[in-house]
């Protein structure tokens, strides 16, 4: 069972035989979704099956291969990820990718077999105890051995932003805020991979919530002014008290944390 897993990515599941699907469909033609028909036209699954009749072939073998592929169900399509021609995918849906950007989003974020429900306590639990077996290395035999339908990504991402205790989770210190500033002048707003990367033992979540919380410049602390809690009433008046994002964009330098602190302490 373990090498059928999607997360080895190493023998992807073939599609069911056609016999199986018409049985689980009850015999019905299928359906003509995007999906499928994105599928279909890419061959998935299919492989030389879908090849166009040469002279030697009346088409009749061919054309029997091709209804039997159109009768079968979304799911058993979108399972598929044998023979799926990537190259005619992006040529003929998603004009903006290039094939191996399909084949990748595909693998790593909208296959339906990947797990993307919270992450369980046994679930951490068992990735720290391999983390810590492989030695923070090895992260396809993590998710091999997780066995939850995890994909590689999603391991190396939980372990580094919620389960690696060499990052540090205490407040932060005056000299990281002033590193952490440096490093954004230097790498901007949107690489915080890099950011964090000359932080010591801080995510890249955790600079980019610090930035735009805290650090960043014109974000101002202390005693509200009158405008301001003016400002801050018509606001939420406005966005309601749960949009505090729109609220903090009418409150110059208060960010929406500051905002929910203020709207706690004095009555709208």
């Amino acid at each position: 069972m373990q090498q059928d897993r999607i997360l080895r990515r190493t023998q992807p599941l073939a599609l069911p035989s056609p016999d199986a699907s018409a049985a689980s469909n009850g015999g019905g033609s299928g359906s003509s979704g995007g999906a499928s028909s994105a599928a279909a036209a890419a061959a998935g699954g299919a492989g030389a099956a879908t090849a166009p009749p040469t002279a030697s072939d009346d088409g009749k073998d061919w054309q029997a291969r091709m209804d039997r592929i159109h009768s079968l169900s979304d799911d058993a399509l979108l399972l598929n990820t044998t023979g799926i021609d990537w190259e005619s995918i992006a040529i003929n849906h998603v004009r903006t990718r290039t094939a191996t950007d399909c084949m990748i989003q595909w693998m790593g974020n909208d296959d339906p077999r990947i797990n993307t429900t919270p992450w369980t306590v046994a679930e951490d639990k068992t990735i720290m105890k391999l983390a810590e077996k492989y030695r923070g290395h090895e992260w396809v035999k993590v998710a091999t051995e997780l066995d939850t339908n995890r994909t590689v990504m999603q391991c190396f991402a939980r372990w580094q932003r919620s389960l690696n205790p060499k990052f540090i989770r205490s407040a932060w210190k005056k000299e990281e805020d002033d590193k952490l500033r440096a490093q954004v002048v230097k790498y901007g707003e949107k690489n915080w991979g890099a950011v964090a990367a000359k932080m010591k033992c801080r995510t890249d979540q955790q600079c980019l919530n610090r930035w735009y919380k805290s650090a960043k410049p014109g974000i101002k602390s202390g005693r509200w002014s009158p405008e301001e809690d003016l400002a801050l009433k018509l606001a939420v008046r406005a966005f309601g008290a749960q949009r505090w994002h729109d609220v903090a964009r009418f409150v110059p330098g208060r960010t929406d944390v500051k905002s929910v602190a203020a709207a706690a302490q004095a009555p709208l």
